[in-house]
């Protein structure tokens, strides 16, 4: 009589739950922890009871763990634990050994296999022990819509074969409901693989079932943006993406990049900008885009000034923005002061680049006549090169330069020689082949 009653007791529970009778579902998993009986069943449903009520995750670990005391070889305990772990708890690695344990109880746990492969891929780790599962899965249940999905993308994304992931992809579009997800997943795939038609009309398949989808939107408007001139139909789409996600910083730049590259209508691109600047607030990238347009689109240099140093206040050795208002500042504003500072700047953390050298050696000699400080900074610039076994392109003009120095303002013309024989040396650089014929035909001469 006493285990019909126990059994009524926990079918009452089960009722309770399914109809979200909370406080009434807590009161009998209580009367059963009083009874000592069904302590698995009672634990598992007041973790239920914490998870859908209360949002309390912890609690609800802590119940499972309980009930685990009374019922150690439950997979479905650890699975359950598992699930809190990685959706709800951040404990990416418990999650992994519950998931691992579960799986161990029961090797035909198909949901198990499906989660711990796609928490290995979101954490980018174990990713052919991951497609191992998610084959297992295959072998299980061939037709699993989101498996084939996750494999598809695991070949794609992670191990970059998106040959072998086309298959699967199209396998999971005929069988999932979710057709919006996978459909844009064979889309990038097609991208990736330069088969663009296919990929313009699975990506219009993606937005037919998912018309909200900002990245798809975003994605497909690049397609039609670089790959079919599109660019009416672009526009659209990047002005779309904006709007179901005004978070996400790409399509801005994109459609940025649509208005001055293809509209030729730089100052569209600033509205942008300064839209997404409004939506996103002090972005170092978008003051940078912003500085940029100013600088070489708008030739307002002082906006150009001005933006870079907005960059300069949130990262006062930003290399690039450094680099760009020294120029401005040596070319346009002949403030050579303001731009040896911006050099100096980047080699306090930068000290091994032989460009910055090169570039306060091109301000000290070109605009300063300053010969000495420019020939220190070369010969740093060159020991660098020579230290390190750099080529770089800007090396002829350096060693043509410095020639220019030791013969002109130096007096040496033997060394004057050597710098210019370096520089047609690395590419028959043509100014410095001219000295150096004019030089041999002078000592020609002398010798004579």
């Amino acid at each position: 009589m006493e285990q019909l009653h126990i059994e009524e007791i926990v079918n009452t529970l089960e009722v309770a739950l399914e109809e979200g009778l909370w406080e009434e579902a807590s009161i009998i998993a209580q009367e059963l922890l009083q009874h000592e009986t069904e302590f698995a069943a009672a634990y598992n449903a007041l973790a239920f009871i914490s998870i859908e009520a209360d949002g309390d995750y912890l609690a609800a670990k802590g119940y499972y763990e309980q009930a685990l005391v009374h019922e150690p070889n439950s997979a479905t305990l650890y699975y359950n634990i598992a699930i809190l772990c990685d959706e709800y708890l951040n404990q990416p690695e418990e999650a992994v050994t519950c998931f691992e344990k579960a799986l161990e109880l029961n090797e035909t746990f198909v949901d198990a296999y499906v989660h711990l492969t796609e928490l290995l891929m979101e954490n980018n780790q174990g990713l052919e022990l991951a497609l191992s599962y998610a084959k297992k899965v295959e072998i299980l249940d061939p037709e699993h819509a989101r498996n084939l999905n996750n494999i598809g993308c695991l070949y794609m994304k992670q191990l970059k074969d998106v040959e072998a992931a086309i298959p699967y992809f199209k396998k999971a579009l005929q069988l999932s409901d979710q057709k919006g997800l996978i459909a844009a997943n064979l889309a990038d795939a097609y991208v990736k693989t330069e088969a663009f038609e296919e990929a313009k009309k699975t990506y219009k398949l993606a937005l037919n079932y998912d018309p909200s989808n900002s990245l798809v939107c975003h994605n497909f408007a690049y397609v039609l943006h670089h790959h079919f001139k599109e660019f009416d139909s672009a526009k659209t789409l990047y002005e779309r993406a904006i709007m179901l996600n005004p978070h996400n910083i790409h399509p801005y730049l994109s459609l940025k990049n649509l208005w001055i590259q293809e509209y030729k209508e730089p100052k569209q691109g600033v509205a942008i900008l300064e839209k997404a600047l409004a939506t996103l607030g002090e972005q170092v990238n978008v003051l940078l885009e912003l500085a940029d347009i100013y600088d070489i689109n708008l030739e307002d240099y002082d906006k150009a000034i001005y933006y870079y140093n907005r960059v300069l206040e949130h990262q006062p050795y930003h290399a690039t923005a450094l680099n760009a208002l020294a120029y401005i500042q040596a070319s346009i504003q002949k403030n050579y002061d303001a731009a040896i500072l911006c050099y100096e700047k980047i080699l306090e953390v930068d000290p091994i680049n032989p460009i910055t050298y090169v570039n306060i050696g091109h301000v000290y000699f070109l605009k300063l006549s300053d010969f000495d400080r420019a020939l220190d900074a070369y010969e740093k610039a060159e020991a660098l090169i020579e230290e390190h076994d750099l080529k770089v392109n800007y090396a002829s003009e350096l060693y043509f330069n410095m020639g220019l120095i030791y013969e002109n303002y130096v007096s040496n013309e033997r060394l004057a020689m050597s710098y210019y024989e370096k520089a047609v040396g690395l590419k028959g650089y043509k100014k410095a082949e001219k000295k150096l014929l004019a030089m041999y035909q002078t000592g020609l001469k002398i010798i004579h």
